[in-house]
């Protein structure tokens, strides 16, 4: 993790990194309110390896990311219910001549949508409500992090909607993991790459890629 913090010392100023050091963690996602110890290594990824630290990790992270201390607020898990965990269309937006499995993608990716953002006119989603991306580790997909992890907490207070891309496993990537050894092409880390342009694609018509249920407010008589 220093080491981590030193790569991203390298390109941007010392303010725009944070680093905490004072939770003593196993390898993980970090948070205040569940799943295992926080010094324990992680089980399988049923619960998405998250380990209940005291530290409202997401909340953090957040508030720093977007200078915004507000992000901090969060409602309870009740006032953040599961029917607004959605699921959108990943498969639509691959870059052309790219497959599912070439790119090691699912073909669906979770997003949390909170309350007030789904009753918008989806014209207006994402301009009235910001939108994070969040991606999952290795072995950790599904929807363990989305349901537990305390970003949805997070986004119900804030109107900020959470899109969870869902990465698959593959040749040489038996944990499906997010490519960072060039996998999926020689331009895996560029905006070329196969994994990270679909995934901007995906949020630049977010609207239409998720899969609304039939009941939502967005009908069609609202595009």
């Amino acid at each position: 993790m220093k080491a981590t913090a030193e790569f991203f010392a390298r390109y941007t100023t010392a303010a725009n990194v944070l680093a905490v050091w004072n939770v003593s963690s196993e390898h993980g996602y970090i948070t205040d309110s569940c799943c295992q110890p926080c010094d324990e290594s992680p089980r399988a990824p049923d619960d998405g390896f998250i380990l209940n630290c005291g530290y409202d990790q997401p909340g953090h992270m957040l508030a720093h990311l977007y200078g915004d201390r507000a992000l901090l607020n969060r409602t309870s898990t009740g006032d953040a219910p599961g029917r607004n965990i959605l699921r959108a269309n990943q498969s639509a937006y691959l870059p052309p001549g790219v497959n599912l499995s070439a790119a090691q993608l699912q073909a669906a990716s979770y997003v949390y949508v909170p309350s007030r953002c789904a009753a918008l006119p989806r014209a207006q989603l994402t301009a009235k409500c910001r939108v994070h991306v969040n991606y999952h580790g290795c072995g950790g997909g599904g929807p363990g992090v989305v349901e537990t992890a305390g970003y949805r907490e997070h986004a119900e207070a804030n109107d900020l909607i959470v899109l969870f891309p869902q990465a698959a496993a593959g040749p040489g990537n038996p944990n499906g993991c997010w490519d960072w050894t060039g996998l999926t092409g020689s331009e895996f880390d560029t905006r070329s790459g196969a994994q990270i342009s679909t995934v901007v694609r995906m949020v630049n018509d977010l609207a239409n890629a998720i899969e609304w249920p039939s009941a939502s407010t967005h009908a069609s008589s609202r595009n």
